[in-house]
């Protein structure tokens, strides 16, 4: 195919900090909060290829590709369809599995979610704020272990 087919190559919307390496490539964090993965030799200045794999998550590749077409135009992220309250259990959910995979006990991670007199019970191990940060910490497990794909495919 030749190149004029496509139209005129876009350069990437302004990022908050300059490329960040790691492991899988370098990336960028975009205003509206979307990450953008340079591969090769590609720059934020140059032009723009997006490459899609068509597989089982191709609609979630297009929302992505959708997102980043609106971040050109607006730094506000897309909205979310959960709820407050879901998207504020998803970030405790999130904090208990990050606490968990620094090896913090569950007493360390309840006081972290709940503040400072949760972890200092005497009965801890009988506290319903136990129960609930397990709960959160076996939710992240089971997000990071490819859950999380559930909620991208309902729309988050």
């Amino acid at each position: 195919m030749e190149a004029r087919s496509f139209g005129r190559a876009k350069a990437l919307p302004d990022s908050v900090d300059g490329p960040v390496a790691a492991e899988d490539g370098r990336y960028l964090r975009l205003p509206s909060g979307l990450q953008v993965q340079l591969r090769g030799d590609a720059t934020p200045t140059g032009p723009l290829v997006v490459v899609l794999s068509y597989d089982s998550d191709f609609n979630l590749r297009v929302r992505a590709v959708d997102a980043l077409r609106r971040a050109e135009t607006t730094d506000t992220p897309p909205r979310s369809r959960f709820s407050i309250e879901q998207r504020a259990r998803l970030a405790r959910t999130l904090f208990a599995l990050d606490a968990s995979l620094r090896a913090q006990s569950y007493r360390q991670i309840a006081t972290g979610l709940f503040g400072e007199d949760s972890g200092a019970e005497d009965d801890f191990k009988a506290s319903p704020r136990r129960d609930v940060t397990i709960r959160l910490v076996r939710r992240g497990k089971a997000l990071m272990a490819g859950g999380y794909l559930k909620l991208l495919r309902a729309g988050f």
